[in-house]
C-alpha cells in the first residue's frame, strides 16, 4: 500500500525551514541586543538563515524531483535535521535577545523533528 504521509511531513518540515529561514533573514538586525559586537552577531544570524533556507530547499526539491522512494531526499533530510539541531543547541547566543533566541531554537527544532519524522516513516513503511 503506498502512503504519501511521508512526503506531507517531509514537505511541511522543508516550507517550514524555507519560511522560517526567510523570516529569521529579516529578522537578523532586530535579533541582536545593543552590544559592542551587534555587526558580526547580525552577519552571523544571517548566514545561519541563508542555512536554513538552503537546505529546506534542498529538500523540497529533492521531495519533488525524486519522490520519496529515492534514498536522497532522506539523506538530505538527516543532513537537514542535523544542521537543525546545531544550530539550535550548539550556537553560543551571548549578545542575542532571548525571547527570538528561544523562538528559534524552538522552531528549528520541531523542523528537525518533522524531517526526520518523514525521513522515518518512509523507511519504517518502505
Amino acid at each position: 500500500m503506498i502512503t504519501i504521509v511521508d512526503d506531507y511531513l517531509l514537505l511541511l518540515g522543508s516550507l517550514g525551514a524555507i519560511v522560517w529561514g526567510f523570516i529569521r533573514y529579516l529578522l537578523a538586525g532586530r535579533v541582536v541586543a545593543n552590544d559592542g559586537n551587534k555587526s558580526r552577531l547580525t552577519a552571523a544570524w544571517a548566514v545561519g538563515s541563508a542555512v536554513v533556507l538552503v537546505t529546506g530547499a534542498a529538500v523540497m526539491l529533492a521531495v519533488a524531483q525524486l519522490g520519496t522512494e529515492n534514498v536522497i531526499p532522506d539523506i538530505l533530510a538527516w543532513v537537514g535535521a542535523a544542521v537543525f539541531v546545531a544550530l539550535a543547541l550548539f550556537v553560543p547566543r551571548p549578545g542575542y535577545r532571548p525571547d527570538l533566541a528561544t523562538l528559534d531554537k524552538a522552531i528549528l527544532l520541531v523542523l528537525a523533528v518533522l524531517l526526520l519524522a518523514g525521513s522515518l516513516y518512509d523507511n519504517l513503511t518502505g
